[in-house]
């Protein structure tokens, strides 16, 4: 399996299907910014905010069951949570499943 730089190596594994393998996984993280100015509307300071968000989209061809790969429940810090995932079936070809899952952590 490839490496995913940000992304823990438990959380992709319960992910993976029993029939079929990930295809691919990435991770952004962002850390919101307050912007302090003047009385000129001129910015003097920039200062960032607690919290760090993380979006994670794993994404493969076979069957994930999702209810036993993410727990339920409030987020909680350090924890991801699913908040879209579609799988798709054809005739032609094995399932295909899509995952984002969001991570807050503090800084």
């Amino acid at each position: 399996m490839a490496a995913a730089i940000g992304v823990s190596s438990t959380l992709i594994e319960s992910f993976a299907p029993a029939t079929g393998f990930i295809q691919e996984v990435s991770a952004d993280s962002s850390v919101d910014m307050i912007k302090i100015k003047d009385e000129n509307g001129v910015t003097k300071r920039l200062l960032t905010k607690k919290m760090v968000s993380k979006d994670i989209t794993i994404s493969g061809q076979g069957t994930v069951s999702l209810g036993t790969a993410v727990a339920a429940g409030s987020y909680s810090e350090d924890t991801a949570k699913v908040v879209s995932a579609k799988i798709s079936e054809s005739a032609e070809g094995t399932p295909e499943f899509e995952v984002n899952l969001k991570v807050y952590s503090s800084l």
